[in-house]
């Protein structure tokens, strides 16, 4: 047997839903040869290498679960230990692992939990483990360095409207159905988190440093960000600006102070990297 043979049929045993006696024929179906275990397992009889193999079965599903503990510790607050671990049961059955790096492994299960029973208990927790996953992702993004407000000023003022900016490579836009935000505070706090209604929410998740914070957008923030993200120049994010402050409303100074301060308050929180070329 290739060691590549070896390992893909262990792969398949430790890595089915249930213990390895009642994957077996399944796996035997594609694989006549990988029964019986004792023939290429070292063992004293077919019991023995079902139980050895079992042993890293086990190993595989509770290595995957203290990762995913780790990605959604307020998730995990908020169903209760045995909840979580069932919920993670599920979720593996359904989704397995597809990616070599376990860092990935938890990538479907904000969807998969809002068809889950648990959705109908805690409604919100979806959007939960969406920010959780968010915020995870912007603390592992690349790292970059922040626009600095002098380099704008030696930039001509006629030159302001074709200037295009490039967005910190951690920062994420969470699209939710509840303001999850807060329920991930009390959680934080050891706070009984109270039942949230409905509301649309757009939260901004991006990393300074080794800290990432989340912040809900301003309204049409978020569609301002996807402007930016998309290349589209600064007088494009004016337009928009003004666009949304309605067809009776012709202040041009107050459009023109409100792209000043939208502009400022992505500077100051470090969310642009810098002007794009």
């Amino acid at each position: 047997m290739k060691l590549a043979e070896l390992q893909a049929r262990f792969w398949q045993l430790i890595s089915a839903p249930e213990t390895v006696e009642r994957a077996l024929p399944q796996v035997a179906a594609g694989d006549p040869d990988v029964a019986p275990l004792a023939a290429w397992i070292r063992a004293p009889d077919e019991r023995y290498a079902i139980e050895r193999l079992n042993v890293y079965g086990n190993m595989y599903f509770f290595r995957l679960l203290g990762v995913l503990r780790d990605d959604y510790p307020d998730l995990v607050k908020l169903l209760g230990d045995d909840h979580f671990h069932n919920l993670v049961t599920d979720y593996l059955a359904a989704c397995p692992s597809d990616n070599p790096s376990i860092r990935h492994v938890g990538g479907r299960l904000a969807d998969f939990l809002a068809g889950h029973d648990l959705a109908g208990r805690h409604p919100a927790a979806p959007d939960l483990a969406r920010l959780e996953w968010a915020r995870g992702l912007a603390f592992d993004a690349a790292d970059a360095g922040e626009l600095d407000a002098g380099a704008l000023a030696a930039v001509p003022p006629d030159r302001w409207g074709a200037l295009r900016f490039a967005l910190s490579p951690s920062l994420r836009i969470a699209a939710l159905a509840y303001p999850a935000h807060t329920l991930w505070q009390a959680l934080e706090r050891g706070e009984e988190p109270r039942v949230l209604e409905p509301s649309a929410t757009d939260l901004l998740v991006w990393r300074r440093g080794f800290t990432v914070y989340h912040r809900p957008a301003a309204q049409g923030e978020a569609r301002l960000l996807a402007l930016v993200q998309a290349g589209a120049p600064f007088a494009a994010v004016c337009e928009e600006l003004a666009a949304a402050r309605g067809p009776g409303d012709h202040d041009d100074d107050a459009a023109a102070r409100a792209a000043f301060e939208t502009l400022t308050t992505w500077i100051d929180q470090g969310l642009l990297s810098g002007i794009a070329s």
